[in-house]
């Protein structure tokens, strides 16, 4: 179960396919219908183009949108669409084929404990469990903060984050719980691993009960594609079945999770 924003990605099951010229369209209408709800581009540009950087690929653009409101006067609700400054084949650009996926939130759950800038959920699972968010978070936040004052210095944060709340963001976290993920993760090309992008939307998505709604590059009957760390240490392998409609994970060759699809 995801909670897309929008109908025209809500509309995608497990294992339905679309062409990329498609899928792109798709994308452009996100950051269309975004911009007549009141979301500004970062930069001069609200364009989406691609770049001939050889070697038979394309870059995206960089392309962030950012909403004037927000729930966290601290933080600054901004997206990147996903896909800006990926890189694509030129052939899967212009014929590729995507095939919808979702990681389950049972999985994740389950052994996501870690993300992009940090290393151990386990303070901020606690903090999750405690804070109603209807309440005084913020006194909440405090208080852990005070109890684990440990700061990470990053290029990105070069003035220090707490280390048990790193690079989670609440202002993301209340745009996904009341408004719905604006898009899914976009996985490009066929040998990158999952999570080189997504890895906190992927804990915040299934620490509220969701799925991690993706676009995976369709080019085999079976594809195998490897995660980052994230999980409780492990290097898992993902195996997508199109002919079974099966997702498969694996550590080494111990199967852990076995998920089918009508």
């Amino acid at each position: 179960m995801n909670n897309l924003k929008f109908e025209h990605y809500k509309k995608f099951k497990p294992f339905d396919e679309i062409k990329f010229p498609d899928l792109l369209k798709l994308v452009n209408k996100s950051k269309d219908m975004l911009l007549e709800d009141g979301w500004l581009p970062s930069g001069k540009d609200s364009i989406l183009d691609v770049i001939d950087v050889g070697d038979e690929k394309y870059r995206f653009t960089k392309l962030g949108l950012y909403y004037p409101k927000s729930r966290n006067p601290e933080e600054v609700l901004n997206i990147t669409l996903d896909i800006q400054n990926k890189t694509i084949l030129k052939d899967k650009y212009h014929n590729g084929t995507y095939a919808f996926i979702e990681l389950p939130s049972h999985f994740l759950k389950k052994y996501l404990n870690q993300f992009n800038h940090n290393s151990d959920t386990t303070i901020l699972d606690n903090f999750l469990n405690e804070v109603d968010w209807e309440g005084d978070w913020k006194s909440l936040r405090d208080e852990y903060d005070k109890k684990y004052p440990e700061k990470l210095y990053t290029s990105n944060k070069k003035e220090g984050e707490f280390v048990w709340r790193a690079n989670f963001s609440i202002e993301w976290f209340l745009s996904i719980k009341y408004d719905g993920l604006i898009t899914p993760l976009f996985k490009l090309q066929e040998d990158s691993r999952i999570f080189n992008r997504g890895s906190h939307r992927a804990f915040m998505l299934s620490r509220l009960g969701y799925g991690l709604p993706m676009f995976i590059p369709k080019f085999r009957d079976k594809v195998i594609f490897k995660t980052l760390r994230y999980f409780e240490g492990m290097e898992l392998d993902l195996e997508v079945d199109y002919i079974n409609r099966e997702l498969n994970f694996y550590n080494g060759k111990d199967l852990l999770e076995k998920y089918k699809y009508d």
